[in-house]
């Protein structure tokens, strides 16, 4: 009897650790690790040497998350269609309203996150001002290089590149050295900063838009 008892606990120890998964980055300082809860739920956490960056949080998405999402989704949309018609008549008003929403927006996000009706107003003037940006500066890269669409298209998806890789390395540095809560408010001033400079520019020429030669 207390050999049967042994084996089935050694076979629980085992079925227990088959849940259990550590992904390390190349330096072996950046650990993710992977588990399966007692009661079913797939779990994660991450740690930056000894210092854990995120505690062991469970795995998937909640419904009021993916409805965020989805909300966000759908002002994409509708910032696409806004965008779209006011962009040849208002051409700095198009680029320089939506991106002035954007750190707004970004800066309430921690406030809001426990509020899901808030959540749903933020999502939908953030999804919508952020795919107006991009769909303005669309427009106007078309419409300035005409004769080189191609050319100019390529150097635009590089640029966009660098900048999503960029905002992925300066936020992971933020939330490994100051946690997660502070990311949104380094982005809002990173925007501002952009925002500042087109207003500048918008005021000083008339235009946020810089001529080309």
């Amino acid at each position: 009897m207390k050999n049967i008892v042994f084996f089935s606990f050694l076979v629980l120890v085992a079925f227990q650790q088959l849940f259990a998964y550590n992904l390390k980055s190349p330096n072996g300082n950046l650990i993710l690790k992977f588990t399966l809860a007692g009661n079913g739920i797939p779990t994660y956490a991450l740690s930056l040497g000894d210092k854990q960056v995120i505690e062991n949080s469970r795995l998937g998405f909640e419904l009021a998350k993916v409805g965020f999402l989805f909300i966000f989704g759908i002002a994409g949309i509708i910032g696409t269609v806004i965008s779209s018609r006011t962009v040849d008549k208002h051409r700095s008003g198009t680029l320089v309203i939506p991106m002035l929403i954007m750190p707004v927006c970004v800066g309430l996000l921690t406030v809001t996150s426990s509020h899901f009706g808030a959540l749903v107003i933020l999502g939908t003037f953030w999804g919508a001002s952020m795919t107006a940006i991009s769909m303005a500066f669309q427009t106007l890269l078309l419409d300035t290089a005409r004769d080189a669409a191609d050319v100019a298209t390529s150097m635009f998806s590089g640029i966009f590149n660098i900048g999503i890789g960029g905002g992925a390395f300066i936020g992971s540095r933020v939330s490994a050295e100051f946690g997660f809560a502070t990311v949104p408010y380094v982005a809002c001033a990173l925007i501002g900063v952009c925002v500042l400079a087109c207003a500048a520019i918008w005021l000083k020429r008339g235009s946020a838009i810089l001529p080309t030669r």
